[in-house]
């Protein structure tokens, strides 16, 4: 198994222009794995949550113009 990249959530949702709050909710909600925590922040592997977020966009389907969310 290759080695896990430690991404901060800012730093992770920086990548894919998703705000701070909505890769938190994902990251609490989902498997994704805390590799450390120092004082407030914490580190995530990074294909943990590339890999939350593309099986939500997904899951969804896409999104049309004038279609009602889910």
């Amino acid at each position: 198994m290759d080695k896990a990249e430690r991404i901060t959530i800012a730093d992770a949702a920086a990548r894919p222009r998703k705000p701070e709050a909505t890769v938190r909710v994902r990251a609490s909600r989902h498997p994704a794995r805390k590799l450390l925590k120092r004082g407030k922040t914490a580190w995530y592997d990074w294909r943990d949550l590339a890999t939350i977020a593309h099986r939500l966009c997904h899951d969804r389907g896409p999104v049309l113009p004038g279609a009602s969310p889910r």
